[in-house]
């Protein structure tokens, strides 16, 4: 062993004074600048040689044509602003909703009654004294229940349009203005104060008012299971698989796919944003592709317009039906509609009027139509709840000064 390293430091000690005689020959013959000159141009060309075969590729991915990616939302300019559903909600008086749609079933009971104890006793078929008594509990008890349930509805609409008015359902997309982009992903930062929602909220059919029709003894015991049952289960809906998925750092992303120069690209599906208050929410963004040499990244405000305190809230179900805050499934034909199939309400585009139409004064240049719309227009104003003046039964809802002054003029 220790022969072998002994040879092996005489060949170290032979080669470097083989090589340092090697040296003085040259600077004797060729002179000292040349001969250093070749010792340290090799070493130095053989390395800059070296480094330029590591930085090839690099060097070959940054000069080659890159793609240019930009995310859009609505038009052909990057996205900078997305604002949720821009509607604030309009606010609803749950407890004077309530106590008009009791007070509008109850009034049913006289009406109703009236009516039905002039036409049977025109017919001389007057019903005891026992069955009204029966027909008349088995209508409170519809009115009871219909009252816990209405307010429960009345409830989860607030809760429910809250939600939709901070929340935006957002489809992106992908512009490329260079070279071809090859599986490109979409990939969100969302603040603490936004999150991705499962859908925008919609409600099913509120329930229906009870109207009293003088029910006879076998019309109790036919009606008596519909107390029982209660309100109908809400349909589940399945919603449809979402594309977008949450990884392990807390991003949001989806995959776009290949994007090829001047295309544009739609997300497999849409993301529902929501935001936990008012305000301005700054969601980053990159866009992530094998044939960039760069991620391209940016951000975008998420805005929350704040809802106004001080209108007037609806204080009777017509407001709500005529102005609905969401989508209503399934809304069936009732006192509040006229329609006779039952519909889905879609959600506002404007505001109700905050004051009720004007009604012209009677005059040679006033036609009686005219009037009659303006009236009829002012019904349907108060109908809305949002004057509490008008509270209680709709059936004794009196008109403004102005057509009062006209009714009592007409003749």
């Amino acid at each position: 062993m220790k022969s072998a390293v002994t040879g092996g430091r005489v060949q170290w000690v032979a080669g470097a004074a083989f090589l340092l005689v090697a040296v003085v020959l040259a600077l004797v013959a060729f002179g000292v600048e040349q001969v250093w000159a070749v010792i340290v141009g090799v070493p130095l060309t053989f390395a800059i040689g070296l480094l330029l075969a590591a930085a090839a590729p690099r060097v070959q991915e940054r000069t080659r044509p890159q793609p240019k990616l930009a995310l859009l939302v609505e038009g052909d300019e990057p996205v900078r602003r997305v604002v949720s559903n821009e509607l604030p909600p309009w606010p609803i008086a749950a407890d004077r909703i309530v106590a008009n749609e009791v007070a509008d079933a109850r009034e049913s009971l006289k009406l109703e009654g009236l009516v039905q104890w002039q036409f049977l006793q025109a017919l001389s078929q007057r019903p005891s004294d026992a069955a009204r008594k029966r027909g008349r509990d088995l209508f409170e008890k519809r009115v009871v229940a219909f009252e816990g349930e209405l307010r429960e509805w009345l409830v989860e609409y607030e809760r429910s349009t809250a939600e939709r008015h901070a929340s935006r359902e957002i489809r992106f997309r992908v512009h490329n203005a260079g070279a071809h982009a090859e599986a490109v992903r979409l990939v969100l930062e969302l603040p603490d104060t936004v999150t991705i929602a499962d859908d925008v909220p919609s409600i099913d059919a509120p329930p229906s008012r009870p109207v009293y029709t003088g029910r006879s003894a076998a019309g109790e015991v036919a009606t008596r299971p519909l107390l029982d049952l209660g309100r109908a289960a809400p349909k589940i809906r399945p919603l449809e698989r979402s594309a977008w998925t949450t990884n392990p750092a807390g991003q949001t992303l989806t995959d776009i796919g290949d994007v090829h120069r001047d295309q544009v690209v739609y997300a497999a599906t849409g993301v529902v944003l929501r935001a936990s208050c008012p305000g301005d929410h700054t969601v980053g963004w990159s866009l992530l592709t094998k044939s960039a040499s760069k991620t391209v990244t940016g951000s975008f405000v998420f805005h929350v317009p704040v809802v106004d305190a001080s209108r007037p809230a609806f204080g009777r179900m017509a407001g709500i039906l005529e102005y609905p805050d969401l989508v209503i499934h399934e809304v069936p034909a009732s006192p509040w509609r006229e329609d006779a199939e039952p519909v889905d309400l879609q959600p506002r585009t404007a505001d109700p009027p905050l004051d009720p139409p004007e009604i012209p004064e009677r005059g040679p240049h006033v036609k009686l139509r005219d009037r009659l719309i303006r009236r009829r227009e002012t019904m349907d104003w108060i109908g809305l709840g949002l004057d509490p003046e008008y509270d209680g039964p709709s059936s004794i809802h009196v008109l403004g000064p102005a057509d009062q002054q006209g009714t009592s003029t007409e003749k």
